[in-house]
Order: C-alpha cells, then sequence, then structure tokens
C-alpha cells in the first residue's frame, strides 16, 4: 500500500483511516485499490487498536426472531449486526455480554410451540456460544458451556465471562458455575453456588460478582482470593432491582426512581424519576440499565432513556425510537460493547 492519503506518510494515513468508524468499513474498501489492501491489511488492526476505546450501546430486539443491532452515541447512528448463523431457533432467557471487543450470545431457551403436535419442540436449556467481531463482521460459534442453561447469571469479570445458576434442560435448577477466557477458548468450572434459586442475575461490583435469585434476601458474592475462586452468602440490605456502574459507582432502579449507592451498597442518594408514562421502568419488566462513559442508558422493551450522571445536576432524555424492531418492538437483551 502506498499514497493512501495525499500529503500523509502511509503510517499518519493508517492512523487515520483506523479513527473512522469500523461500520464504515465497507465504504473504505470502495475507495480505490490502495485503501481496500490498507483496510484488510494486519498493520490496520493494530492500527485500531492503538485508537482510543469507543463504547456501543448493542441490544437484541424480538422474541421469536432476533435483531441485534449497535447504537454508536457519539456519531448517533444505528448500524444492523447479521444474524446468528444457527440451524436452530434463536434463544430466549439468554446471556449478552462483551468482552475482548467482542459480543458473546450464551445459552437459553431454544424451545417453540409447534400447532401441528400441539406442543414444545426444541432444546429448554442449550449450551451453545457465539460470539460477533465487529472488525470482521461475522459470528463464530465459540466453545460450548459445560452445562446447558437459561436464566442465568452473566458477567465480565477480570476480561473473562462468568455464568452461574439458572435452569437446566428438565426447568430445575442448577448451582453449577463456570468461566470462560475468550482468549483460549475454554471454560472451567468454577466452586458450586452455595444454594440454587430461579431466575438468577448479577452485576460485578468493586472487582465481585454479586448473584442474585428472584424473591430471595440474599446474595452470592465471587471474588478471586488468594486462595483461589470462592463463594460467600450475605443478607443484603440495599434496594432490589436492576443495577448498572458508571465511572466504578453502582445504581439501582427500585419503584420507579433510580438511586446512587455507596461502596458499602447503602442508598446516597435519589439520583432521578423513571418517566411516568413508561410503567415497565416501575415494574423492572424487559428492563435492564447499561453504564457508558457518565451515561445510564434505561433499556425498556419499547424506549431508551440516558441518565447524565456524571454532572452535578443530572440530566434524563428520550433516544430517537430509531432502532428497527423486529416482532413486535421489543427489546429484550442490551450490553455495552468497548472496542
Amino acid at each position: 500500500m502506498s499514497g493512501l492519503i495525499e500529503g500523509l506518510p502511509d503510517s499518519v494515513a493508517l492512523l487515520c483511516l483506523a479513527r473512522v468508524p469500523f461500520y464504515f468499513d465497507p465504504y473504505l474498501l470502495l475507495v480505490c485499490r490502495s485503501w481496500r489492501d490498507a483496510v484488510c491489511s494486519p498493520e490496520f488492526f493494530k492500527a485500531r487498536q492503538e485508537v482510543p476505546a469507543v463504547e456501543f450501546l448493542s441490544i437484541c430486539t424480538g422474541v421469536r426472531e432476533k435483531l441485534w443491532q449497535l447504537y454508536d452515541p457519539l456519531n448517533d447512528i444505528w448500524v444492523i449486526l447479521p444474524d446468528i448463523p444457527s440451524e436452530t431457533r434463536d434463544p430466549e432467557d439468554f446471556a449478552f455480554v462483551s468482552t475482548a471487543g467482542k459480543l458473546f450470545v450464551l445459552g437459553g431457551d431454544c424451545t417453540y410451540y409447534d400447532r401441528t403436535t400441539d406442543s414444545d419442540v426444541g432444546e429448554t436449556a442449550t449450551d451453545a456460544v457465539w460470539s460477533y467481531d465487529p472488525i470482521l463482521g461475522s459470528w463464530d460459534r465459540r466453545a460450548s458451556m459445560l452445562l446447558p442453561r437459561s436464566h442465568f447469571a452473566c458477567c465480565v469479570l477480570e476480561g473473562k465471562i462468568v455464568v452461574a445458576g439458572g435452569l437446566n434442560s428438565s426447568f430445575q435448577p442448577i448451582s453449577n458455575a463456570e468461566i470462560y477466557d475468550p482468549e483460549t477458548d475454554v471454560w472451567v468450572p468454577l466452586p458450586d453456588l452455595p444454594s440454587i434459586g430461579f431466575s438468577a442475575s448479577g452485576v460485578v461490583i468493586g472487582g465481585k460478582l454479586h448473584v442474585f435469585y428472584y424473591g430471595l434476601s440474599t446474595v452470592r458474592i465471587l471474588e478471586n482470593g488468594g486462595c483461589g475462586w470462592a463463594w460467600t452468602v450475605k443478607e443484603y440490605g440495599w434496594l432490589k432491582g436492576p443495577m448498572a456502574v458508571v465511572r466504578e459507582e453502582a445504581y439501582v432502579l427500585n419503584d420507579g426512581f433510580v438511586f446512587k449507592l455507596d461502596k458499602e451498597l447503602k442508598i446516597q442518594k435519589m439520583v432521578a424519576e423513571a418517566p411516568a408514562d413508561c410503567s415497565y421502568f416501575y415494574l423492572g419488566c424487559y428492563f435492564t440499565m447499561i453504564g457508558l462513559g457518565d451515561e445510564l442508558y434505561m433499556v425498556g422493551s419499547e424506549e431508551i432513556y440516558v441518565l447524565t450522571v456524571g454532572t452535578e445536576t443530572p440530566t434524563l432524555r428520550e433516544l430517537p425510537r430509531e432502532w428497527y424492531p423486529r416482532d413486535g418492538h421489543t427489546i429484550t437483551r442490551s450490553t455495552m460493547l468497548r472496542l
């Protein structure tokens, strides 16, 4: 490759091209042969790694058929991702996380109702793991989990994916936990959860994984101490509801209000009230919160609100509904992708 940008050394020009958002790569390939060769070169991928990281909101819409999308808050652009090339039905009650610059879809319930047989067909829990590389623009099948599961806790801890609890193929709760290294594509067992329950969820706060069960007042905490991974069980007095972390500070939505928590996870102050017309913000149904930069993205089934918490006076705004709905507008999962 030579003469990428007139008047600039190729090394500098390559850094300029690397700053173009990845979703414009197909257009870069069409400019000229030298740009096409540059974008496809190992030097370009290396230059991309030197560019300051950018955070994207990723959502999944639809129930029976999924549509995967990314939102770039810096440029206010939505991007549609390709479908997962799976031969089975798109899962429900799956996990959706991001690490190592890739999106990961794990497990879930792949059953569906077959009218011809008047029965449910498919796997009630799967061990499948898929990853999406936004630079290459493709999904890849990764190593399967050690056990199939749905309705489970899943978080990224120290750059690795931890899954814990959930329901097995017989809809029975399990205590199994495991950890995945995206660099080696290997799953390793973790100590079992000290107790089991239904509908597990998790959040990482202070470098520790906190696992909650619906209806229980205790939290199971996983940390990597001097003697390896270990669980502890504690009673928790903080408010129940969806949680997210912004700049190492935890926030929780409870009964329509967003509260900031202190280091002991006790209420520090009330930050904002959810919009009155969004009943699911109060009920917590089909609702998640994601921290991006200094903002808290409150993602409901049909609306997305952005709460700026990095200022003295928090502000709340609604994100224009410019994402593409599938299967009744329903947003079923969301996560943050950092590139």
